[in-house]
């Protein structure tokens, strides 16, 4: 079966004087898989999915966007991320001069019926400027971190960084700690040590923990 390809997108530099929007959205139902390289943005960003899921990853973290699962993304945080074909993906972006008490860390936030409902009444374009306007002045109120902050650690380091990478690629037929330690030429001990020193869990959470992000990936 020939593999389906992978459409790689970068993202062009914006200056924050090109912000001509107080609350702005967009959105796309990708054909192909994609991967955006890494980029950021003079302003706000939150995502979420309608329909499929997508993983953003922030520094040493992997964010799952799926469901009522969305994404805050503060102004000039660095970020990447991948989407497989059939996602549909939504983007609220938000001038930081327009919504200033605003998570100033990347956080999941939860996409309630009331929030989604609000965004898409100002995308309408049946709106006069006032109608918009009152709008957008309620999105900062709707828009909170989840009680529940699920995100994956990566290790930076080895032997923890190979294992971990290898494991992210097929996390299911995913060995056990002995079996991987033996592969690098080292102890259980150590590897456990590395994944601890790296991710604050041993590598059985770690993997555990892997398995869960793939599955709300998918």
């Amino acid at each position: 079966m020939p593999s389906v390809r992978v459409e790689v997108r970068g993202v062009e530099p914006q200056a924050s004087d090109q912000i001509g929007f107080s609350i702005g959205g967009m959105g796309e139902e990708l054909l192909r898989p994609v991967e955006w390289k890494a980029h950021a943005h003079p302003f706000h960003e939150l995502l979420w999915n309608p329909r499929g899921a997508s993983t953003i990853a922030v520094g040493s973290r992997l964010w799952s966007v799926a469901g009522a699962d969305g994404l805050w993304i503060p102004a000039g945080t660095e970020h990447s991320g991948w989407a497989g074909a059939g996602t549909l993906y939504r983007a609220v972006l938000l001038s930081p001069e327009a919504v200033e008490t605003m998570p100033g860390d990347v956080a999941a936030v939860t996409m309630t019926a009331l929030l989604t409902s609000l965004l898409d009444h100002i995308d309408s374009q049946d709106l006069t400027d006032e109608q918009r306007a009152r709008a957008q002045a309620v999105v900062p109120d709707l828009i909170r971190p989840s009680e529940v902050q699920v995100s994956l650690r990566l290790p930076a380091r080895d032997p923890a960084r190979t294992a971990a990478r290898a494991v992210l690629e097929d996390v299911r037929s995913a060995p056990s700690a002995h079996e991987w330690a033996e592969r690098l030429g080292i102890s259980t001990r150590t590897l456990t040590r590395s994944f601890q020193a790296e991710t604050g869990v041993g590598y059985a959470r770690w993997r555990a923990e892997a398995r869960v992000h793939r599955a709300r990936s998918c």
